[in-house]
């Protein structure tokens, strides 16, 4: 799985205020719609994570800076497929009235992760290599709200192997991620946004699907011993293993697509 570019091509494959949180900005895990809910906002600030729409085979994924597109309000990640989470953020950016006219590198986001009865599990800093502008290029100024998209890792695999009492096949684990985005504008003046709270879910097997024609019916249930990616016709995710389901005949090569833990 890849990401390029600002328009994020995803192959199929300080000035900071309070925290927030999914679902803060107003979209929910639908489409967004309505006014720009970052309108009235100055600085910077993560204001969700994308939903990674999937594509047929062949085709790619595509992200655009928009406020108004389909936000997750919760994320999911399948250690059976996938060992670290990496979404893909909507970030925003608005100079205020000492800083009119800079432009923003946005360098990395700094990460926590919780469990779910509040221990701290972790933290670590992230690298990203994205700009974002105070105003025209290539950004999507809804309410003249410069926005970018840019892909994070928010969970390290060393803790997607090592949550408090384990993640197996029906026995998730619930995490809290915060994020907090960070840069320097071009008078070298260092922004760091309010933090992101972001639930994860982390599973083991939850999003491979056996459709029953794919399924031998003698042998031991799930199976795909009829699956093929030949000929398959199902969506394929952004990102294998993270947030949206796969097709078991689109991941043979992994046991658990098989049936196997």
């Amino acid at each position: 799985m890849g990401v390029c570019g600002w328009a994020f091509l995803a192959a199929c494959g300080g000035i900071t205020a309070g925290s927030q949180s999914a679902g803060d900005g107003g979209n929910g895990s639908g489409s967004g719609g309505g006014n720009d809910p970052g309108s009235d906002r100055t600085g910077l600030w993560v204001q969700g994570v994308l939903y990674p729409t999937p594509v047929p085979q062949g085709q790619v994924c595509t992200f655009t800076p928009s406020p108004q597109d389909q936000m997750l309000m919760s994320g999911t990640l399948d250690v059976a497929l996938r060992q670290i989470y990496l979404p893909t953020l909507l970030v925003g950016y608005r100079p205020d009235a000492s800083h009119q006219g800079s432009d923003l590198d946005l360098q990395g986001g700094v990460v926590s992760v919780q469990d779910q009865g509040g221990t701290h599990l972790t933290s670590f800093t992230t690298l990203a290599s994205n700009s974002v502008y105070a105003g025209g290029g290539t950004s999507s100024t809804v309410g003249s709200a410069p926005y970018r998209v840019t892909t994070v890792q928010m969970l390290d695999s060393s803790t997607s192997k090592s949550i408090p009492g384990g993640v197996a096949p029906g026995h998730d684990g619930q995490l809290t991620i915060s994020i907090k985005v960070f840069g320097h504008l071009t008078d070298g003046t260092y922004l760091e946004s309010p933090p992101f709270a972001f639930p994860l879910r982390v599973c083991d097997g939850c999003l491979i699907t056996f459709p029953p024609s794919e399924m031998n019916p003698q042998l031991p249930q799930p199976n795909c011993a009829n699956g093929s990616p030949q000929g398959d016709t199902s969506l394929v995710p952004c990102f294998t293993g993270q947030d949206t389901p796969i097709d078991c005949a689109l991941c043979l090569s992994v046991p658990a697509c098989n049936g196997g833990g």
